[in-house]
């Protein structure tokens, strides 16, 4: 009897462990890891000096009337949606919710900025299209910053993480849906 207890306190342990560890590391909404996880993955490579990357931070433009209009529960929807697009059009990527309805693909490699431009707005049209919109909603855009850091330069994550999102509230002055 004290042999199968221990096992399911054992066994138990585990799972509040996972548990713990999946709402530390993981947006509860999308499933998509967050900026500790984020973090966490980046540092766990210990990515060399002369690491290259970029990184796409995205935001979901008038999101807030979409919420406003519609309700939390159907803008949840929309995230959630955005979130698994986001995995399936970046499977060599790391795809994270950054918060509220923000995102950012996470690119480690070289290469080129046309490459990292053609692929941002890849993103921004293939969201268009499957958030067409309807009579009483328009259709979902997105404004995306891009940031990238090269062989030559040592850049920490959180500088990364200010340039690009310059670049997107850029994006969102400059007209939005770019």
């Amino acid at each position: 009897i004290r042999i199968v207890g221990a096992l399911t306190d054992i066994s138990e342990r585990k799972q509040r462990d996972e548990q713990i560890y999946r709402m530390a590391y993981y947006d509860e909404l999308t499933g998509l890891p967050n900026r500790s996880c984020l973090e966490k993955i980046l540092s766990e490579k210990s990515l060399p000096d002369k690491a290259e990357g970029a990184l796409l931070f995205i935001d979901l433009d008038n999101f807030k009337l979409i919420n406003d209009t519609f309700g939390h529960h159907f803008g949840d929807k929309i995230l959630k949606k955005t979130g698994k697009l986001l995995q399936q059009l970046c499977t060599s990527d790391i795809c994270v919710r950054m918060g509220g309805d923000e995102f950012l693909i996470a690119i480690h490699g070289k290469t080129s900025v046309d490459r990292l431009v053609d692929k941002a707005n890849s993103l921004i049209q293939k969201i268009r299209d499957h958030f067409p919109g309807t009579a009483s909603l328009q259709p979902l855009s997105v404004s995306i910053g891009i940031a990238t850091v090269s062989g030559d330069s040592k850049v920490q994550l959180e500088d990364l993480l200010r340039k690009s999102d310059i670049a997107l509230y850029r994006a969102k002055h400059c007209g939005k849906h770019q």
